[in-house]
């Protein structure tokens, strides 16, 4: 279909969602040429975000619901298509015995020397074989972080039938697959995903298991470069914000991607390694409200997230898989999670909060130097 067909298409389209479900077969007979329906079909589908409609599962487009939605129960276990695809990565990169033998040995290295590198507050340098570590490390956990925030802000009706995603370093796509289950169908999802690093073929690859009703683009840029077309309704910002000695820098860029009435609430899993505070975060407008998440433990040794604000469980934990199979693989508690910033449509008072964020056991008992820098470990009496 040429150019004038497509936004004949479009035009048609804008008119007939006002009365009717949308038949592309219809629609072709009003456009020049007669296209195919299966072409005409294509285009509703490209142009969905920007209609505001969604493809229902007979093949008809209709426009997306006004007000909130409402979310199922937290998904427990990756999605089959997902754990397909996963698997089909690894077998092509190690062979079909690859969680024993070298193949399981290097790959479990290398996500030893990763997450060693993270703790100690060092640059990790990604290439396909830390993609691949970070997709069997850490995919299960973050899919079920996203959806606990999802959950909550649903709960506060704070989630519409339309939703603008933009997640600040993507990874391998475990906050994608996540908010791509939680969300029902009817939700009509525009998700531009953040990542610079080999990470984004895998985040590419399982992104084309997405329903039909996500749509999904991803940039393969620094966040510092990225200047999107419109704000979005939700920013999902992951440990990346890490990479900067404070948080302001990483705020003050996600906060010109969003309207800056909309709150926020951050999702962050402490370290034992180095971790920089929380800073007051304010910029050119209002600064809105943080709430923190911290994990706790039980008695049971078992994490369970708890909003520090509130003193309140989110959830209830769940045990950590035991098989190395990612067939196998269960979404664990949102404790294992990056940080995550989900910034909501709702607006707030213009109060500021300056919250902290957690620090190790050592750093909490550090000793001051004269010089009033921390030391470790302190000095022992002589």
């Amino acid at each position: 279909m040429n150019k004038n067909q497509r936004t004949q298409v479009k035009n048609n389209a804008q008119y007939l969602k006002q009365v009717r479900p949308i038949d592309p077969a219809e629609i072709a007979e009003y456009v020049e040429g007669r296209p195919h329906p299966a072409g005409v079909r294509q285009t509703l589908r490209e142009s969905a975000p920007e209609l505001g409609l969604r493809e229902r599962s007979d093949g008809r487009f209709e426009p997306v619901a006004d007000g909130p939605t409402t979310l199922a129960p937290v998904t427990q276990r990756l999605p089959e298509q997902y754990t397909r695809r996963i698997e089909s990565l690894l077998v092509d990169q190690f062979g079909p015995g690859w969680p024993d033998g070298t193949s399981g040995d290097r790959l479990r290295a290398t996500i030893r020397e990763f997450k060693h590198q993270y703790l100690r507050g060092e640059s990790v340098s990604y290439d396909k074989l830390t993609a691949l570590g970070y997709l069997v490390y850490h995919l299960p956990a973050y899919f079920a972080a996203v959806q606990h925030v999802l959950a909550e802000l649903a709960a506060n009706d704070r989630l519409g039938h339309r939703v603008r995603v933009l997640d600040v370093g993507a990874g391998v796509g475990g906050p994608a697959v996540g908010l791509a289950t939680a969300l029902p169908e009817d939700v009509l999802v525009e998700y531009h995903g953040v990542e610079p690093s080999a990470a984004a073929e895998i985040l590419e690859t399982l992104l084309g298991e997405t329903s039909r009703n996500v749509h999904t683009t991803v940039h393969r840029e620094r966040i510092q470069a990225f200047e999107p077309e419109r704000p979005f309704d939700l920013v999902c910002v992951q440990t990346c914000s890490r990479s900067w000695p404070t948080r302001r820098p990483w705020w003050s860029i996600c906060s010109r991607r969003s309207p800056p009435t909309e709150p926020s609430q951050p999702l962050h899993r402490p370290t034992n390694g180095p971790q920089p505070n929380f800073e007051r975060l304010s910029g050119r407008s209002r600064p809105a409200p943080m709430r923190r998440y911290t994990p706790q433990r039980s008695d049971s040794g078992r994490t369970r997230v708890q909003r520090a604000s509130a003193g309140r469980s989110l959830s209830k934990s769940q045990s950590r898989p035991q098989s190395s199979s990612v067939s196998s693989i269960v979404a664990s508690e949102p404790t294992a999670a990056q940080a995550a910033t989900v910034r909501s449509s709702t607006p707030t008072s213009s109060s500021r909060t300056r919250c902290s964020g957690p620090t190790d056991d050592r750093r909490s008992r550090s000793h001051l130097t004269p010089d009033r820098s921390r030391r470790w470990p302190p000095p022992t009496n002589t």
